[in-house]
């Protein structure tokens, strides 16, 4: 499990000391982490749900889902394999060009109980606590 602290001087750095929702800059002690498909909702605690906010914004924000977390969530999962924040745990172990390849090609996201599925164009990666702990490839249908 990863320390709360190294977490937020992650997103924090990623989302360059701004809020996340407002642009606005802030001090890291003053950072807030929201889940950006809010945690009471079934978010998960992973780099690719968190993002820096003010403590007007995460309290103005509350429960609401953004219409657009699907999109934020994918683009944010792209950019925690690009940093080296989320690693295969899938064998056999992928490098991380390799990884950076697959999650550039992400185009879907969904949400279960136990994980989230990042689906790319004939594969899926499941993915829980920053690792892709499974890799499903499969061939669409011709119609």
């Amino acid at each position: 499990m990863i320390h709360k602290k190294t977490i937020k001087a992650y997103v924090y750095q990623r989302d360059q000391g701004k809020c996340f929702h407002c642009g606005k800059s802030i001090r890291f002690n003053q950072t807030t982490l929201d889940h950006y498909f809010p945690k009471s909702r079934g978010g998960t605690e992973e780099f690719f749900n968190l993002v820096a906010c003010c403590k007007f914004c995460n309290r103005m924000k509350k429960s609401v889902v953004p219409k657009d977390w699907l999109t934020i969530n994918i683009e944010l999962f792209k950019k925690a394999v690009l940093d080296g924040k989320v690693i295969s745990q899938v064998e056999p172990k992928y490098n991380q060009d390799e990884l950076v390849g697959l999650a550039h090609g992400i185009e879907s996201i969904f949400r279960n109980k136990i994980n989230t599925v990042f689906e790319g164009d004939g594969y899926r990666l499941y993915v829980k606590e920053n690792k892709i702990y499974k890799m499903v490839r499969f061939h669409h249908e011709e119609e």
